[in-house]
């Protein structure tokens, strides 16, 4: 039985090319939904307060005591009376398919485009 070890062939380097490739160009040619295309739908007790494009700044009065403010293209809640907090610590989003949701206000802040981000968000 004849052993090869060290034979180095060109084949094998353009495969060991690609298969390092691969990873890198997956990433950099992942497509991103620019800011001019999102949108933020922002209801309260099941209706449509109103969407507003990710791509201009503004402050929406929700209802009493809760405001939704969109910057830089991205959305936070800015101010609400609910007890914990929870929606206001949520932070900024700014991927497609996320979402904000306060349960005492029943009020959800979500945002649509073209390519979602995530298939489902848990905490």
């Amino acid at each position: 039985m004849r052993r090869v070890v060290g034979r180095f062939r060109p084949l094998d380097a353009l495969l060991i090319a690609l298969l390092l490739a691969a990873p890198v160009l997956a990433l950099v040619r992942r497509d991103r939904t620019p800011a001019t295309e999102l949108v933020v739908d922002v209801s309260r007790d099941g209706r449509l307060v109103g969407t507003y494009r990710l791509d201009r700044d503004r402050t929406v009065d929700v209802g009493p005591d809760f405001k939704v403010e969109v910057s830089r293209g991205r959305v936070r809640v800015l101010d609400s009376n609910c007890p914990k907090g929870v929606c206001r610590h949520a932070g900024w989003r700014s991927a497609a398919g996320s979402s904000i949701i306060c349960v005492p206000n029943r009020v959800v802040v979500g945002i649509r485009g073209a390519n979602p981000e995530f298939d489902a968000e848990s905490y």
